[in-house]
């Protein structure tokens, strides 16, 4: 839970509410196709899209900030280190101006290969 003051009062936001913003961003980034789990069953794909979060991890480290972990399925053809640099920046930026938290990492894990048949 990260907690937030100001002349208001304080703000509390969830760990939940974190990944809740940086699977939505995720999902709208270029060469992105969906969100994976950290392991595979053998052979079946672990699409997640009735709960996103679950291909964030969000893990609190002890400055405050926060380290995100993306697990992506990624659209074959497109150049993955672009497509996760551009993540990266994206769902970093989205989480600290909605949150006002700070991102500490943003590591992108290429799970797999979407291929259009």
């Amino acid at each position: 839970m990260i907690s937030i003051k100001n002349e208001y009062g304080e703000i509390r936001i969830s760990e939940e509410a974190i990944a809740d913003i940086a699977s939505c961003t995720a999902m709208q980034c270029y060469g992105v196709v969906g969100l994976a789990g950290r392991t595979f069953p053998k052979g079946i794909p672990d699409f997640l899209k009735k709960s996103l979060k679950k291909g964030v991890l969000v893990s609190q480290r002890e400055d405050d900030s926060y380290d995100l972990d993306l697990y992506v399925v990624i659209e074959y053809g497109t150049r993955l280190a672009e497509v996760a640099r551009n993540l990266c920046e994206q769902v970093r930026y989205q989480v600290e101006s909605m949150t006002g938290a700070r991102v500490g990492h943003v590591e992108v894990h290429v799970q797999r290969l979407k291929m259009d048949k």
